[in-house]
């Protein structure tokens, strides 16, 4: 799946009204009661850098009608720009730039590799959440980091019965 699909997925899950979903260029308005905004999929870091300003400019020109009548939502007008290919730590520094000119909307500028950077990307559009960060697979290894026991009882807590932990945390104490 490309960013820009997750991104559509996301968006729809926490209940936006998604519009004007275009291919290519990869865009999408969408909304809910309190936020309206454009949604942009660039096919690189280099092309998100060098058209991000037109393309707010393009949104804000085609929605400038919506965006004047919807004063609850004049404070909260977002362009996201997204892409999954990027050269250079560089590009991603720029990147972040972006996302501190906060001339005409908020804006979100990132490079989402995996539905889960898409989401993290998203963050700010999403409802309050807890957001665990890491696949179930990898706890017995972030078990072994976490606690500081000895290998064999991390082994014992991830393998054994309740009596055979406790017997076993009882011996290391």
């Amino acid at each position: 799946m490309s960013v820009f699909d997750d991104a559509i997925s996301i968006l729809k899950d926490a209940g936006y009204r998604l519009s004007e979903i275009r291919r290519p260029p990869e865009r999408a308005l969408f909304e809910d009661e309190t936020v309206m905004g454009a949604l942009i999929a660039y096919p690189d870091a280099r092309t998100l850098l060098e058209s991000w300003q037109r393309e707010q400019d393009r949104f804000l020109g085609e929605c400038a009608v919506q965006i004047r009548g919807a004063a609850t939502k004049a404070w909260n007008i977002y362009t996201v720009h997204l892409t999954s290919k990027f050269n250079d730590n560089e590009e991603l520094n720029a990147l972040s730039k972006i996302e501190e000119d906060f001339r005409a909307t908020r804006k979100i500028a990132k490079v989402a590799v995996s539905r889960d950077e898409a989401i993290q990307a998203l963050l700010p559009l999403l409802p309050l959440q807890a957001y665990a960060n890491g696949a179930v697979e990898d706890l017995p290894e972030r078990l072994r980091k976490a606690l500081k026991l000895r290998p064999d009882t991390i082994d014992t807590i991830l393998t054994q019965s309740p009596a055979e932990i406790a017997k076993k945390l009882l011996e290391e104490s």
